[in-house]
């Protein structure tokens, strides 16, 4: 039997999310997507058991793939984003669109880091 990896994850979900663009997907496809869509960040932790060294490596930074719609952390985290377009800003989780639309936008986020941990978080 052939292992899911996150990699494969992304990509179904990026085949599903275009067939639902142009509503050309069946509700058995759209469970499909939503499952697929729960289980990515599963799988992410599963290979990267930790990010605390990609962090440490990266001064902080997190890359970000836009493919959930939902924060990476908890939406009381504060945390600092980076644009496309180069700009940083720092709010609450819960405060920015963590989706990825289609079209390539300065506004998307690409990555992110935790700037306050007050031990809520996992």
């Amino acid at each position: 039997m052939k292992k899911l990896t996150a990699e494969k994850c992304r990509s179904r979900i990026e085949t599903l999310l275009r067939l639902k663009n142009i509503d050309k997907i069946s509700i058995e496809g759209d469970y499909h997507l939503q499952a697929y869509q729960i289980a990515l960040p599963v799988l992410e932790q599963q290979e990267h058991p930790t990010d605390t060294y990609r962090q440490i490596e990266n001064n902080g930074w997190l890359h970000w793939n836009g493919e959930m719609a939902l924060p990476p952390v908890k939406s009381h985290v504060l945390v600092e984003v980076k644009r496309r377009n180069g700009g940083l800003i720092q709010r609450q989780a819960q405060e920015f669109a963590w989706r990825n639309s289609p079209v390539k936008s300065g506004t998307d986020i690409i990555a992110y880091r935790v700037i306050e941990n007050d031990g809520r978080e996992g």
